[in-house]
């Protein structure tokens, strides 16, 4: 390369140094970094001094590393504690021993509980999952076990869950696996309130119901009446 073709080499020359060397700052099969020494007369390290300001290069791309490691996974819980919070849907996450190990404002809200309140519950002793009808629904037919025990994604179309006040809302729910390497270390219970869609349902079918009975009576004299026409009377 030219004399002065970059800007550090440019700078270099201003400042009256003729000569340098660089060491690369490695992280694991990365260059995240260069070392960069240069001096006004013409110097040659050795290879002992080379080994040193590797070694030195070395502690400093493990630091700087870490250092992005930590700030990347930092922005990725910063990034899942707000899609978390902005969900419409209840969601919580429980281990492998159905302990709550976080759940989101919505799903706190949805069953009454206090921000953090629910952290350490039995998921189950929390929900108490129960058929439509009322009827305890058994552990081992949930989604919440099929999730954590069968490492299968399971949704209840129809069930009930109740709030720390002891009332009880329909429920549309889902249960995911959390894997951990071959293992599952845990399930995530997506869950939402479906108790303005059932009663939107209920009026629906009540709409029907009504119209219906009430178009029979006149539709059943019209065709009488037209039964009479085409008989000719």
């Amino acid at each position: 390369r030219k004399a002065g073709s970059f800007l550090r080499t440019a700078k270099s020359l201003a400042l009256g140094l003729s000569s340098g060397f660089g060491i690369p700052i490695p992280f694991g099969d990365e260059t995240i970094a260069v070392m960069n020494f240069s001096s006004r007369v013409p110097y040659v390290p050795d290879e002992g001094m080379v080994r040193i300001f590797r070694a030195l290069a070395s502690q400093i791309g493990n630091f700087m590393g870490r250092k992005r490691a930590e700030e990347a996974a930092d922005r990725l819980r910063r990034q899942t504690q707000l899609i978390l919070e902005s969900a419409g849907e209840g969601i919580i996450g429980i281990d492998a021993r159905y302990r709550i190990t976080f759940a989101n404002a919505a799903g706190e809200r949805i069953l009454g509980y206090e921000p953090g309140e629910l952290v350490g519950r039995d998921v189950f002793n929390v929900l108490h999952p129960t058929s439509t009808d009322g009827t305890p629904l058994p552990q081992n037919e949930t989604p919440i076990f099929a999730a954590l025990v069968e490492g299968s994604s399971r949704s209840q179309a129809e069930g009930t869950f109740w709030r720390k006040d002891g009332s009880s809302f329909p429920v549309q729910y889902v249960g995911a696996p959390i894997r951990g390497g071959n293992a599952i270390a845990g399930a995530v219970i997506t869950f939402q309130d479906v108790t303005q869609r059932r009663e939107v349902e209920r009026l629906k079918n009540e709409f029907i119901s009504v119209v219906s009975h009430e178009l029979r009576t006149p539709l059943t004299s019209i065709r009488g009446a037209l039964g009479l026409l085409a008989g000719g009377k």
